[in-house]
């Protein structure tokens, strides 16, 4: 797999990393929609709020109470 013009091994997960630590760095964050926050969903946006350089930046819910919760 090609990142870049650097080649990586199956698996290493490394290189993913710093790439997200570099945008996070200079500002450009990934920014992710999370349809959906039940349970499973505000487990998917507790794991992206662990992650450098990605940003849960929408939330949709069919419930006004659970999207401002």
């Amino acid at each position: 797999m090609f990142v870049g013009n650097v080649k990586h091994e199956r698996g290493d997960f490394m290189h993913l990393y710093r790439e997200l630590k570099r945008r996070q760095q200079f500002g450009r964050v990934i920014k992710v929609a999370v349809g959906g926050i039940g349970a499973m969903g505000r487990g998917i946006v507790l794991q992206l709020q662990a992650m450098p350089g990605v940003e849960p930046a929408i939330l949709v819910s069919r419930s006004v109470e659970r999207a401002i919760d």
